[in-house]
C-alpha cells in the first residue's frame, strides 16, 4: 500500500517537483507520527486514552474533509 502512493506521487508529479513532492510524503510520513504520538501520550494523561485518540481522530478527519472541500483539484482527480 505505501509503495503504491510512493509510486501514484512519483508518476504524477512533474520533473521539476518530484523531489519537492517527495521531501514533503517522507516528512509528512515519518516525521509527522512521533508528534502525534506525543501529542496522544500527552493528551491521555489528562482525559482516557480512547477518548483522546477519538479526538484526534475526530480532528483528523474534519481537517481532511475540509481540505477535500476547499481544494477543487483534489475533489477533481481521476
Amino acid at each position: 500500500m505505501i509503495s503504491c502512493f510512493n509510486v501514484s506521487l512519483q508518476h504524477l508529479s512533474s520533473d521539476e517537483m518530484r523531489g519537492r513532492t517527495m521531501s514533503i510524503y517522507t516528512t509528512s510520513f515519518l516525521g509527522l507520527p512521533p508528534l502525534g504520538s506525543l501529542l496522544a501520550g500527552e493528551l491521555s494523561r489528562h482525559i482516557p486514552t480512547g477518548h483522546a485518540l477519538a479526538i484526534m481522530a475526530g480532528i483528523a478527519t474534519m481537517l481532511f474533509l475540509a481540505v477535500f472541500m476547499w481544494s477543487r483539484s483534489l475533489r477533481e482527480f481521476d
